[in-house]
């Protein structure tokens, strides 16, 4: 924890000079732990496995399995450790350390490559007060996280009766672990051995490793962890961009410029602004705001709940090359909606069209906002006024950071080209203005 603390205020290069030395004490092998650190400016080295080398399983967090924000350390239930004691190096390194995550050595032996065949590795003497805490782990279906070579795994705590009346631990830990060569690239957790919880008793735990080839290649090991439906999502955008937006934008632009005619200003431009002329209420600029942020937040509605679920769930977001074609899709709608507003708004005669662009794409984050509303009630099991507070907070400066987005850089886009417009109506009013002078003078 203090070195957690040190890291928020100090530079990058000091936090890495810390973690160094802390690594250096903890174990003889100078030379290796130094290879395997990140240095500053690059990503951690994976590891490559000698035949019988040491793979150390690492104990992350412990928590219910809706609320992945309430997580406890994995030791903080009653679990016993393993018999090994040491470890030939620690698998902490700067990212983890900036946030907050702490891993802790299981105590189980295993080698690369070695089978370990199914072996008691410690004992839980089981009395009232543990025995409570599982329960209550049970009932609020407690997950645990484990990491073996960057690769997480999960498992269940245990399980309740169909009455629920008693409660079964799971004891026994089985690790299917898939290798490429000399790196791992798959790993699997089946619990076993369901175990009454029953005070005053003991509870031994054990597990067992199988080892087994794959043709999974390194770089693709993380693929598993993906959620189908990422996929399925990608071809819902890809029909609506085709389908709906293209062939909408062909045919405006076509049907734009054969109905468009010859420019017919609506007014001349005078130094004195003149009385706005009444409108319908769906003219005025506070609802032109309201409703121009609807057509970009649908834009990405889909792609808000999988960046959600990878911001408070279990999911991992992958799929970045699409969620940037997303943003583009972001990008034009917001333009082509802001330039459309600004246009509603001159065309009533209404001359306060600059906060009106402005607002009109800001207004996306009003709805993303609002998203995050049903999706805390519907989607998440947070409670408590600390997880309330965090949620809402972090969702608050990010919705204010997607509007500033929308707004300034392309609310900006659609702004300089109604400046240009205005531009012209200017010259055209200054040019109606010298004429009539001029036919004054001569008559």
């Amino acid at each position: 924890m203090a070195i957690k603390r040190v890291f928020v205020q100090i530079t990058y290069r000091n936090a890495w000079h810390i973690i160094t030395q802390r690594y250096k004490q903890q174990s003889t092998k100078t030379e290796r732990l130094e290879q395997e650190l990140p240095a500053p400016g690059r990503g951690p080295k994976r590891a490559q496995y000698q035949d019988k080398e040491e793979v150390v399983l690492w104990m992350n967090t412990v928590g219910p399995y809706h609320n992945r924000q309430e997580t406890y350390k994995y030791f903080s239930l009653p679990f016993c450790v393993g018999s090994k004691k040491s470890i030939s190096h620690y698998h902490e390194t700067l990212g983890e350390a900036l946030q907050g995550v702490e891993l802790e050595f299981s105590g189980l032996d295993i080698k690369f490559k070695d089978d370990v065949m199914p072996a008691t590795y410690c004992e839980i003497d089981l009395d009232k007060e543990k025995r409570d805490a599982f329960v209550y782990a049970i009932k609020n279906h407690y997950w645990y996280q484990m990491y073996i070579d960057d690769l997480p795994i999960w498992g269940i705590v245990g399980e309740a009766d169909e009455n629920g009346e008693d409660y079964y631990l799971w004891t026994y830990k089985k690790l299917e672990i898939g290798f490429n060569g000399n790196r791992i690239v798959d790993v699997n957790l089946t619990s076993e051995g369901k175990v009454k919880l029953v005070p005053n008793t003991k509870i031994q735990m054990s597990y067992s490793v199988k080892w087994k080839k794959s043709d999974v290649k390194f770089e693709d090991r993380f693929d598993k962890y993906l959620d189908p439906s990422f996929f399925q999502h990608r071809v819902a955008v890809c029909c609506i961009c085709f389908f709906v937006i293209l062939p909408l934008n062909l045919v405006g632009t076509i049907l734009g410029r054969n109905l468009s005619g010859q420019p017919n200003f609506p007014c001349r431009v005078n130094a004195v602004p003149r009385p706005i002329p009444e409108k319908k209420w769906f003219m005025e600029p506070a609802v032109i705001v309201c409703l121009g942020g609807i057509l970009p937040f649908g834009s990405i509605f889909i792609e808000m709940y999988f960046i959600f679920t990878s911001f408070w769930a279990y999911k991992i977001y992958y799929v970045y090359g699409f969620m940037m074609l997303v943003l583009v899709i972001l990008c034009i709608v917001t333009v082509c909606v802001t330039i459309v507003c600004t246009y509603f708004l001159l065309n009533a005669e209404d001359y306060r069209w600059q906060w009106t662009s402005f607002l009109s794409a800001a207004s996306t984050a009003i709805y993303v906002y609002m998203y995050s509303f049903y999706y805390y009630f519907f989607k998440t099991k947070m409670y408590g006024l600390f997880q309330t507070s965090f949620y809402f907070g972090y969702m608050a400066v990010f919705s204010t950071a997607l509007g500033i987005m929308c707004a300034v850089f392309w609310g900006d886009i659609a702004l300089d080209e109604e400046d240009l417009k205005l531009f012209h109506v200017d010259k055209a009013g200054d040019w109606i203005k010298q004429s009539a002078e001029e036919g004054e003078h001569s008559t």
